[in-house]
């Protein structure tokens, strides 16, 4: 009753041809503009890779990760 019915059915058709590029041509390849500025951002501590990321476990590619929980054990 509130919505504009215009701006949703633009922001549907945008959606889904950002979604049909990515498929079509890799993750990533169309993003929002809003993420041009990270750039310039201030480096802080959150900016450094995980340990995990570091190495590779048998099977997995840089981009290709297996879904193994992090497990942290308190001695």
């Amino acid at each position: 009753m509130f919505e504009d019915r215009l701006k949703l059915d633009s922001l549907r058709r945008i959606t889904f041809a950002v979604d049909s590029i990515n498929r079509k041509f890799g993750k990533h390849t169309v993003y929002s503009g809003a993420t041009l500025c990270l750039k310039d951002k201030e480096p802080n501590d959150r900016d450094e890779a995980p340990p995990r990321r570091e190495t590779a476990l048998p099977g997995e590619t840089a981009r290709q990760r297996l879904g193994i929980p992090r497990l942290e054990i308190a001695c």
